[in-house]
């Protein structure tokens, strides 16, 4: 391919869009025979789609490395810059700061580094400083729309074989906002591109190549490409380090990627699979369910736990779409924040609140081990009076699921906030005693002694079975002088720990698990639990905001109800 050939068709693939998709042998064999990408629909376009069963687990993009990716600021100089992984030590041969942890990793950076490297100009005033600075005072994503541009220049029919496979939206389409918003970020994308088509045409031997792939349109499809398609990758350094005595914290690498496989996975808000992040920046398609051979595979663009159908559709503008899927567009359900300050002569069912606060034990049975764990969860069928309970069991510490169970039953009570155990008390109770053997602690999606008779969901739960029991609640029940912030000062003070007004330890604001959310859980004693062992249990069943037993019995039940046709 000559030059001029190759500079035509980077000019085609970053001002349009790709009625196909193509991909390197490479890049395909990270899929195995697991997976293929195939056209889906007009409105969803291209997907991934299984070819044959796949197991719960399955591990279906096999350690995808990023097109182009970028460390947030404010990471340590030890992070290799190319592949992110812990203790770098060999540095950039101009000198300019970043290393990396291999001559490998740098040799194979170099191609778009070498254009934007700072080490290679001694002038405060040369134009990549300039723009660099610019994009730090302004938007980071011009420094990534930088490192693709280089690599337009460096490697252009690589490259713009790659981008053909990415929505490139112009960057003020991409992003939701009035027409003030939209003007603005065409004056500010001009402003960036120019300062780089300055320092580029300097630095650069072809000055009309520079010119071809950030051409006003070009640069805005590029920064269109980056709002539409990066994931935020996040992934604890402390599995990606060597061993270090003096440091104990566990911290987090994080950044942002732009990845072709992984990138063609549509949004479901129930997905079947989600994209993970070990130890560097390869991300991998692991899939939630059973998955049957022709089924798409999906993933949640948004905090799979947003269940506010406002917060979801909020979430999806930028992705140019509105979710019509029945989770999108029921009734939002009350939210207990939203009910200030309950008092115990609010609940009125005597035979579901029979028992009290007194029937709870706060300390761990003396012989408890744990190795299992279960997740209670119940899911509802819209406009019905039916009402599935799910319990999933994981196995612990590696939370892969080891068995589920369902149970059908009829809802006898409208929802009132602070009365869970009134509609789901005994049904959940009733699932747990068919499948006790099998469990050492249950979580339940409820309060514990987190609520105004100090004896939630989880304590009806945990004394009526006789089992060790935590509630985790994702909306904080306003009691007790407890409010939104009360969590805030309790969360500044690290240990999260909720007082209420009388004194009395409510429970724990907890904010883990590798995802990006900042949203507290709610984490309070159910039965035979102490509150720092719930804390800790729970922490470590978190792989996303909602503890991993939780969330696979969220996950399942609703699958349920679908695959029973009963919603």
């Amino acid at each position: 391919m000559t030059e001029r050939t190759k500079l035509a068709r980077t000019e085609a693939s970053v001002n349009g869009a790709s009625a196909k998709r193509q991909f390197p042998a490479a890049a395909l064999r990270l899929l195995g025979d697991r997976a293929k990408v195939a056209y889906i629909d007009a409105s969803r376009g291209f997907g991934l789609v299984a070819t044959k069963a796949l197991k719960y687990g399955t591990v279906v993009v096999e350690g995808e490395s990023p097109l182009a990716c970028m460390l947030d600021p404010g990471q340590p100089d030890t992070i290799c810059a190319h592949c992110w992984r812990y203790h770098a030590a060999v540095p950039c041969p101009w000198a300019c700061g970043l290393n990396y942890c291999s001559d490998a990793c740098m040799r194979a950076h170099v191609a778009p580094h070498e254009l934007l490297c700072t080490g290679r100009v001694d002038d405060e005033t040369h134009a990549l400083v300039r723009f660099k600075r610019h994009a730090m005072e302004t938007n980071p994503v011009f420094l990534q729309a930088a490192n693709l541009v280089a690599l337009l220049l460096m490697r252009p029919a690589e490259t713009s074989l790659a981008l053909e496979n990415f929505a490139r939206p112009l960057w003020h389409e991409a992003v939701h906002g009035d027409e003030a918003l939209k003007t603005a970020l065409v004056e500010l994308a001009e402003a960036s591109r120019a300062l780089l088509v300055e320092a580029l045409t300097a630095l650069f031997k072809d000055a009309e190549a520079v010119a071809m792939a950030c051409s006003p349109e070009a640069w805005s499809r590029i920064l269109g490409c980056f709002e539409r398609n990066q994931f935020v990758v996040q992934f604890s350094r402390t599995a990606a380090r060597a061993q270090d005595e003096e440091e104990e914290e566990e911290e987090d690498t994080t950044g942002t990627g732009l990845f072709s496989l992984l990138c063609q996975a549509n949004h479901a808000c129930e997905p079947n699979a989600e994209i993970v992040f070990d130890s560097s920046n390869a991300g991998q398609l692991v899939t939630l369910l059973d998955v049957a051979e022709g089924e798409e595979l999906c993933v949640s663009y948004v905090d799979d736990d947003v269940e506010s159908q406002w917060e979801r559709r909020e979430a999806l503008k930028d992705y140019g779409f509105i979710c019509t899927c029945e989770r999108c567009t029921k009734d939002d359900d009350v939210d207990d924040a939203a009910v200030p300050h309950m008092r115990a002569r609010d609940c009125n069912d005597e035979s579901a609140l029979a028992l009290n606060s007194a029937s709870v034990v706060q300390s761990l049975p003396a012989n408890f081990s744990l190795a299992f764990v279960g997740g209670l969860d119940v899911s509802y069928v819209k406009d019905s009076t039916t009402a599935v309970a799910c319990l999933v069991v994981c196995s612990f510490p590696d939370l892969a699921v080891v068995s589920e169970a369902f149970q059908v039953f009829s809802v006898e009570s409208a929802y009132q906030s602070g009365q869970l155990a009134v509609r789901e008390g005994a049904a959940l109770t009733s699932l747990v005693k068919a499948h006790a053997d099998a469990l050492d602690m249950l979580l339940v999606d409820g309060s514990g002694v987190h609520h105004p008779r100090q004896f939630g969901l989880a304590c009806h739960v945990g004394v009526g079975t006789g089992k060790p029991c935590i509630g985790v609640a994702k909306t904080l029940l306003c009691v007790d002088g407890a409010d939104m912030d009360r969590v805030r000062a309790a969360l500044d003070e690290d240990d999260g720990k909720l007082v209420g007004d009388s004194g009395a330890t409510l429970g724990y604001a907890l904010v883990a698990g590798k995802a990006a959310s900042t949203r507290p859980i709610f984490v309070s004693v159910g039965h035979l639990v102490d509150a720092h062992s719930a804390v800790g249990i729970v922490r470590s069943c978190c792989l996303y905001r909602v503890p991993e037993p939780i969330r696979q019995a969220d996950i399942r039940g609703r699958a349920y109800l679908r695959e029973h046709k009963l919603c």
